[in-house]
């Protein structure tokens, strides 16, 4: 394991214990897409559609949640 790794490691650590596994699960997933070069509405329409948030309510707060965390995920 290199420096680099070991920080990121610790980071989503921290990160998982300060939010818990399902909102890291979310964060991680969203900025995955990001990369991928989707817009926010791609995103959104992607996970409605795969079910993986059944109701637009749910889907707005976790897409809120990572807008306002996404600068702590830096291990994806």
């Amino acid at each position: 394991i290199t420096p680099k790794e070991l920080k990121n490691m610790q980071e989503q650590y921290s990160f998982i214990k300060q939010f818990g596994v399902k909102k890291t699960l979310m964060c991680e997933l969203i900025k995955r897409l990001e990369q991928q070069g989707k817009s926010k509405m791609e995103i959104q329409m992607e996970l409605f559609s795969n079910e993986i948030c059944k109701s637009t309510d749910v889907l707005t707060r976790h897409f809120r949640f990572y807008e306002s965390n996404k600068d702590l995920i830096k291990w994806v």
